[in-house]
């Protein structure tokens, strides 16, 4: 049985910021893919930017200016965020820092199965590296 794990309009990421925005044609994604996109939004949102919920979303570009982040703490961090979302139900973080910049690797349990996503944040640029199903 697959779950449906909705619709919605794809939010690739703008070249001028390195944030995801809203795709200007309005093309859709579903399944992990969209869920993968809502995931890596909550990690680049500061927190409180959203005003009909102030818990959502931990910047993690924040942690870019620390003189030694801690990798610990952001992956704790990255995972609280994803927890956050009903569709997952558990999530497994992994956070390196190299040459100014985080790699985030998840492997998540989802109420449509499991998949691994690979995400880059730089103090400039931010990526969505891959997704796959698990």
């Amino acid at each position: 049985m697959s779950v449906d794990l909705g619709l919605d309009i794809s939010t690739p990421l703008d070249p001028d910021t390195g944030l995801p925005d809203l795709d200007p044609f309005f093309g859709l994604v579903d399944g992990i893919e969209q869920l993968a996109q809502a995931l890596f939004a909550r990690i680049v949102t500061p927190t409180g930017a959203l005003l009909d919920d102030l818990s959502y979303g931990h910047d993690v570009r924040e942690n870019l200016n620390d003189s030694s982040p801690s990798t610990t703490r952001i992956a704790a961090a990255v995972r609280s965020q994803w927890l956050a979302d009903e569709r997952v139900l558990d999530a497994q973080v992994a956070v390196t820092f190299a040459d100014e910049s985080l790699r985030i690797e998840g492997f998540v349990e989802s109420s449509a199965g499991p998949f691994r996503l690979v995400i880059a944040i730089g103090a400039l640029t931010s990526a969505l590296l891959s997704v796959e199903a698990a």
